[in-house]
């Protein structure tokens, strides 16, 4: 320690600081500083927030799903609200995009989810007739060779024949072996059905028990078989009854026996929508748990919505500053959570905009609140030499930092979250979003 004693009397200052969690009054005034930045923050609409790519790739999840009726009130064309068109609209019309926004985080927007003009599934047209007669006779007469190739022909041939010849086909090619029974129940599913086929099926259930052979049974066979055998259904296939019963008013969801991503998969499939507690509860239930859980994102990479990106080189060195902007504005985001896009198009498609509308805002403000990567508040060096090293760092504080501030504003009362669902989701598989319940 020095002689000096205003030199002893700092260090001992300083000592007494570090011994006592004192701080100067520089440092409290920085921290208040921070702590009305934050407060002011949480305070801020969805209109007053910049919004990037991301939030719009999310708006055009409602946006798709949304009747003609509700853009007349801002003189918006649905058809022209594509994905490359949302920052010009901001730009252009910003008192508009405002009002927009806002509408959307209304809690009733959509009172009758049937006003949603939804596509479904055509079958593939026919052409024109073609004979079948004798690849059937060597199906059923021939050695296994000529079997095979008949079976195969016939498979080719299929969407080329009338309707009843195509019946006579596929009652043949069910009594095949397993692949092609396999095949016969995808097409079975979401492109071709007549109810002579029933017997067939219900004789390769009771024989083989295939996953995809109950599948067709639920999803094909009349309403009041499926009741009759709602049991036996439900037994083995749970999920798959759920799909086809889940509009039926007098059928229950047993949400023990799913996951939220099966949950998911019916209301959206069926466009079954959910109060807006309900709502909440299955979106943030899914957060929380992940939170609590202390989820960490997989090797970071540069994506939106799970589709990676790559880059050339040549592209790279043409668009530097766009992609150094990435690298330096970077800011992490509750939407890396596992399955969040998934859920976010299953509530889209249940009319519960105003939930999806309230995690926006949420994220939205909690990445107001995590300092850049070159900020003050992070206090990194960052030569070019160490930028590749300091922005990594950067990405696991930063995250650190989302999920501490995420703990501690969750939007919803935590206590009233049912968690009734089954065992925790695996979303290293995400159904396909599309409407066909299989």
């Amino acid at each position: 320690m020095s002689d000096n004693p205003a030199e002893k009397f700092a260090d001992l200052t300083e000592h007494l600081k570090k011994e006592l969690n004192l701080i100067d009054s520089d440092e409290l005034n920085q921290m208040k500083k921070h702590k009305a930045q934050m407060q002011e923050n949480f305070k801020k609409g969805i209109d007053e927030i910049a919004l990037d790519e991301e939030d719009y790739l999310i708006i055009q999840e409602i946006v798709d799903n949304l009747p003609e009726s509700f853009f007349k009130e801002f003189g918006f064309d649905k058809d022209t609200l594509m994905k490359d068109n949302w920052s010009y609209l901001e730009e252009k019309h910003p008192e508009a995009f405002k009002k927009f926004l806002k509408k959307l985080t209304e809690h009733v927007i959509v009172t009758d989810v049937g006003d949603i003009n939804f596509s479904s599934n055509q079958p593939k047209p026919l052409r024109e007739n073609e004979p079948i007669e004798t690849l059937l006779k060597i199906f059923h007469q021939g050695n296994e060779k000529e079997k095979e190739d008949a079976c195969i022909e016939l498979e080719k041939r299929f969407f080329a024949q009338t309707h009843d010849c195509q019946i006579f086909i596929m009652k043949a090619l069910l009594t095949a072996d397993s692949f092609t029974r396999s095949i016969c129940y995808l097409k079975l599913l979401p492109e071709w059905w007549d109810d002579a086929i029933i017997p067939d099926i219900e004789r390769n259930w009771q024989t083989f028990r295939e996953p995809n052979c109950l599948k067709v049974i639920a999803h094909r066979f009349p309403l009041d078989y499926v009741l009759s055998h709602e049991f036996e259904i439900g037994e083995t296939d749970y999920l798959s009854l759920c799909l086809r019963l889940a509009s039926d008013n007098d059928f229950m969801i047993d949400k023990y026996r799913l996951s939220r991503k099966e949950y998911c998969r019916i209301i959206a499939s069926n466009h079954l929508h959910l109060d807006q507690t309900e709502a909440e509860d299955l979106l943030f239930g899914h957060i929380l748990h992940c939170l609590t859980n202390g989820y960490q994102p997989p090797n970071y990479h540069t994506e939106y919505w799970e589709e990676k990106v790559y880059y050339s080189i040549g592209d790279f060195y043409d668009n530097y500053g766009y992609y150094l902007s990435l690298l330096l504005n970077h800011k992490p985001s509750l939407t890396f959570l596992p399955g969040m896009q998934y859920m976010i198009w299953a509530l889209s498609n249940t009319g519960n905009t105003s939930t999806i509308m309230k995690f926006l805002l949420w994220n939205k403000r909690l990445q107001l609140n995590i300092p850049d990567f070159l900020s003050k508040e992070y206090n990194q060096a960052d030569t070019i030499q160490l930028l590749k090293s300091n922005f990594k760092t950067y990405l696991d504080w930063s995250w650190e930092q989302l999920l501490q501030l995420a703990e501690e504003t969750f939007p919803i009362d935590k206590s009233i979250i049912t968690n009734e669902f089954r065992d925790a989701d695996d979303f290293s598989v995400i159904f396909l979003k599309d409407y066909a319940p299989f």
